[in-house]
């Protein structure tokens, strides 16, 4: 059963600027050491971490949340983004949140056209409120 649905936009030149702006320091909360990682090999990193970024947007919002200030944005991360969909993996209080949402998987898409990245993403489960199988906090 669906849970929820969440989508969102980035703008990839946004990203570009937050990046260079903040530097580690915006990274290093916003994304995962994995997501980082990735981004330092690859030549389009600020595309790269558009589609992650929308992704945790999404994700949010499929949880039935707002802009959070529980959870961290690097408590969400797309596994596999090079394959541009997949699942997502939570953790920390974000793992927490689907699980009393009757979260038990969260399923992503996300594209990029050079100027914007997007993301969709359908959390699958139990009703709200149900005990989830498969998301542990």
């Amino acid at each position: 059963m669906i849970v929820g649905i969440g989508t969102d936009l980035c703008e990839v030149d946004r990203m570009a600027a937050a990046l260079e702006r903040s530097g580690d320091r915006f990274a290093a909360r916003v994304f995962t050491p994995e997501e980082r990682s990735a981004a330092a090999d690859r030549s389009d990193a600020a595309a790269y971490l558009a589609r992650c970024f929308a992704v945790k947007e999404a994700c949010f919002k499929a949880l039935g949340r707002g802009w959070p200030d529980d959870i961290g944005f690097d408590e969400i991360r797309l596994v596999d983004p090079a394959a541009r969909c997949g699942s997502l993996a939570l953790s920390g209080r974000a793992a927490t949140w689907a699980a009393r949402a009757g979260v038990s998987t969260m399923h992503a898409a996300t594209t990029c056209d050079g100027e914007l990245a997007a993301a969709v993403v359908v959390a699958e489960g139990s009703s709200r409120g149900a005990p989830a199988a498969g998301v542990t906090p």
